[in-house]
């Protein structure tokens, strides 16, 4: 099931659209005229993927958003605009107290922290945000939160004005972590840097050191706990690893970007079986991440541009691809 039904890059065009298998919605649909049209449903199937539901100013400049739906709260890390400070802001998903009202934000780096107010090289990747809730138990309410390679913990639960103090944080990589992922399968918290290191954090205590360290050779950019013993990892070296997290000294598989350009975004399907990934270079591919199917890699249809963003949909098993101001809906074929 690696290529999940999708239909080969080589098909037209024509073809991928009359079995309703690629979609594409440039910006312009989402606003002026083609808003209404959305609204009544009568632009065509090529076009309407997805229907634009709300769109509001916030206090700051958010990426890596973590929605959490079990603690009703948006988690971005974020930036003043204007401003050399960043944060953790929280935002409400609840519609009867405001979608997207303001509910607190946590300062970073944390408080009593010596790092600088912003690290050497800033961007959307110097700083991840990830929801702490799927570890259960005292967890449920707290979120991990990178700024540079430290790595801070705090309760998602804040007074109104309050401004919180971290409830632990450490060193945690030598250069900017890139990626976070935490799953209910242990109390493990994974971390990717800038420099391809991988750590694996025991959250049963405050980490002092990584219970266990591998590499990629060049940033590491996703990272996903498959099962509670395999972990899928991707790079800018262009390469998607699956890891056997109790003996990590080598990948159980090693599959490269068919292009040959690094990896910048990774999916996971629903199933967990497979994951698409995106490259420099705008390819978008599928590869198993089992070990019972074939370490072979299918291409998907091209997108325009390095990949921004990839999604599932677990209720529909559509593939959403977010690229140069344009969606591309990947819907597999039955």
């Amino acid at each position: 099931m690696a290529n999940l039904g999708f239909p080969a890059a080589t098909e037209s065009l024509g073809v991928q659209r009359q079995r309703r298998t690629r979609r594409t919605i440039p910006a312009d649909l989402l606003c002026g005229p083609n808003f209404a049209k959305l609204q009544a449903g009568i632009l065509n199937d090529r076009s309407t993927a997805l229907q634009f539901m709300h769109q509001q100013t916030t206090e700051t400049i958010s990426w890596n958003l973590a929605p959490e739906v079990g603690t009703g709260l948006l988690l971005a890390a974020a930036q003043d605009p204007g401003r050399p400070t960043c944060c953790v802001a929280m935002h409400s998903l609840h519609a009867e107290s405001g979608l997207f009202a303001p509910r607190g934000r946590m300062p970073l780096p944390p408080i009593g922290s010596d790092a600088p107010a912003l690290p050497g090289r800033h961007d959307n990747s110097f700083s991840q945000v990830v929801s702490l809730h799927p570890l259960g138990g005292p967890l449920m309410t707290y979120c991990a939160a990178s700024f540079g390679g430290i790595i801070a913990v705090y309760s998602t639960t804040i007074a109104p004005g309050e401004i919180p103090k971290s409830k632990t944080a450490w060193p945690a990589h030598s250069a900017d972590v890139t990626s976070m992922h935490c799953s209910q399968h242990g109390m493990h918290l994974f971390s990717g840097a800038r420099d391809g290191s991988i750590h694996i954090w025991e959250l049963k205590a405050k980490p002092s050191k990584p219970s266990v360290s591998f590499r990629h050779s060049a940033a590491v950019t996703g990272l996903h706990l498959v099962n509670d013993r395999h972990l899928a990892t991707c790079s800018m070296d262009g390469r998607l690893l699956l890891w056997d997290i109790r003996r990590p000294m080598q990948p159980l598989r090693n599959m490269a970007s068919p292009d040959g350009s690094g990896i910048v975004r990774m999916a996971v399907s629903p199933f967990g079986d497979s994951a698409a990934f995106g490259t420099v270079k705008g390819g978008l591919f599928s590869a198993p991440v089992v070990l019972d199917e074939p370490p072979e890699v299918t291409s998907l249809p091209r997108l325009p541009g390095a990949a921004c963003a990839l999604a599932w949909n677990s209720s529909t098993g559509e593939l959403y691809a977010a690229c140069n101001a344009v969606i591309t809906v990947l819907q597999p074929v039955l």
